[in-house]
């Protein structure tokens, strides 16, 4: 997994052309923090939806690792309300998954009192890392 780089307002490079643009203009892979162009990767519009790279997203399929946020057919339900034409099946399961979860416009939260954020995998590592240490425990990162 790469680092996290890139910040509204500085310049990132694209992880595909090199071409560096505003980090806004680019879409940063909830998976390894990578920046990219939604045109280098062949893709028109990814709205608003949480992203993951096709590096990671082989990566994590491969592993086994299932997260919601790699089922673009649930996330599209998620964000927007209805997934994209697909067989009723596959449309009853998004609807099912989504209803536990909300698009406040740049998180992803439970449906739960709290409303408690999904945190991207790129940032999971970190934040319990930091809680261990925080709380004292030795050996943080085996928590992981």
């Amino acid at each position: 997994m790469r680092s996290t780089r890139g910040t509204w307002g500085q310049l990132s490079p694209c992880d595909v052309c090199g071409q560096r643009t505003f980090w806004a203009d680019s879409r940063q892979c909830w998976g390894c923090a990578a920046c990219f162009h939604p045109p280098c990767l062949g893709l028109t519009d990814l709205g608003s939806l949480p992203f993951h790279c096709p590096s990671c997203q082989g990566e994590l399929q491969r592993a086994g690792v299932t997260d919601i946020t790699l089922d673009h057919n649930v996330m599209h339900t998620v964000v927007r309300g209805s997934a994209p034409a697909v067989n009723p099946d596959e449309l009853s399961r998004c609807e099912r998954v989504a209803r536990w979860f909300f698009w406040d416009g740049s998180n992803l939260r439970l449906r739960d009192p709290a409303e408690r954020m999904v945190v991207p995998l790129c940032r999971r590592a970190a934040m319990v890392s930091e809680a261990a240490r925080d709380l004292g425990f030795p050996g943080g990162d085996r928590l992981y």
